[in-house]
């Protein structure tokens, strides 16, 4: 497995998660290859010379348990000289090192990396030069933020190209994604969601009945995809149909100073509450206790982990029709989906929700989401991937 720094903090958890049950449940043997950014924040010929010198340094293979995952983090070279256009090159130069080391103790069989750009040609030169099959997993959405970038594009197609299967996380995303490829290319397409772990996110603690004020939690980057204004301006219908509710918003980003301002301004910081970025741990303890609905008001998303989480959790859900989530609320009992970018629309379907308890229960909302959603579940189809992959990858021609 190979995942950058940029998207830990987004999906980390789930690979790290993930390759716990591989281990647990099904018999892989796995280890985790985590690039991290070498930044070279200079133009200075010197500097950059011993910038490059510190980055060979730092070029070694020292395991560590994360999470009794066995791991190691490596550098690869960004920023100065070293473009964005560029760090697919440097990450796959940092890989190839890494990989050159770890095949004399791992004799692994398969490569799986996580996004095309940046990891995928990474992997793929790995499982070229050592002969395995190449697994890519696409999470990045939108996807245009790839196609919009012409070098991007030409680097995350050419690996998409070559990998043996292209799981991406969402129905949504893998339409978006085959557009994209060549028809031989396509037939290697397939979805599986993301997972949830169950056991942090679980019932404990539930009330037993809903009770006033009504609790509104939405667990979301506060930038212009989530679209956290669209959240606050269907609160402010619910305030003048006079419902007694209170927001709660987990997440930070470019957005913050404006939308606190945005809440003073409009006398609502008695109802609103900007809780910052908050560990999972302590998202799962919002999700149980100050939490009647999850919303989520995104633009686009690629699937939505924070849905699973909540439905993990026994709560219902009201999202906007943005991609990941119309593949997820699959069943009336789970929520409500909406209008993208429609105010009034996200409003009506949060109040239907609240007004209508009893057609949301939070045992058969959790329910779904282990029979769906499990590592368990999620890691045995992806070990019965890996064992297609691999059969058909070593089978003799003819």
């Amino acid at each position: 497995h190979m995942f950058p720094n940029q998207y830990q903090k987004n999906f980390g958890c789930f690979v790290a998660e993930q390759v716990k049950a591989l281990r647990q449940y099904q018999g892989w043997d796995v280890r985790v290859v985590s690039c991290q950014p070498c930044w070279i924040n200079t133009m200075h010929p010197l500097r950059i010379a011993r910038s490059i010198s510190d980055y060979y340094r730092q070029l070694k293979i020292k395991w560590f348990s994360y999470d009794d995952i066995p791991t190691i983090f490596i550098p690869y070279l960004v920023g100065g000289i070293f473009r964005f256009r560029l760090s697919a090159f440097t990450y796959c130069f940092s890989a190839a090192i890494a990989a050159s080391r770890i095949r004399k103790n791992f004799n692994f069989d398969l490569v799986h990396a996580h996004t095309a750009y940046l990891d995928g040609l990474a992997g793929r030169y790995v499982a070229r030069r050592y002969n395995v099959p190449l697994v890519i997993t696409e999470h990045t959405g939108p996807f245009s933020y790839f196609t919009g970038k012409e070098i991007v594009r030409q680097i995350a197609l050419y690996s998409l190209r070559s990998a043996n299967k292209i799981i991406c996380v969402s129905r949504a995303l893998k339409e978006e994604v085959k557009k994209w490829l060549p028809l031989n290319a396509q037939r290697n397409l397939i979805s599986l969601p993301n997972g949830v772990d169950t056991n942090l996110f679980n019932l404990n603690g539930h009330p037993a009945a809903q009770q006033q004020p009504y609790r509104i939690l939405s667990v979301i980057s506060l930038d212009d995809n989530k679209n956290p204004f669209c959240l606050l301006e269907a609160f402010q219908y619910l305030c003048r149909w006079k419902m007694n509710v209170e927001l709660t918003i987990v997440g930070g980003g470019v957005l913050w100073r404006e939308i606190e301002n945005w809440v003073v301004s409009n006398n609502l910081s008695h109802l609103i509450h900007l809780a910052g970025w908050q560990s999972r741990e302590q998202v799962s303890l919002l999700m149980r206790q100050i939490c009647d609905v999850l919303v989520l008001p995104s633009r686009t998303e690629t699937f939505g982990v924070v849905v699973i989480e909540a439905m993990a959790s026994g709560k219902p859900v009201v999202s906007t029709r943005c991609g990941g989530p119309e593949s997820i609320l699959t069943e009336a009992h789970l929520g409500e989906l909406c209008e993208n970018n429609n105010p009034l629309a996200l409003a009506q379907s949060i109040k239907k929700v609240l007004d209508n308890p009893e057609q949301y229960p939070p045992q058969k909302i959790r329910e779904f989401a282990l029979e769906k959603y499990s590592f368990q579940q999620v890691a045995s189809q992806l070990a019965s991937i890996y064992e297609k992959v691999s059969h058909d990858f070593n089978k003799p021609e003819g």
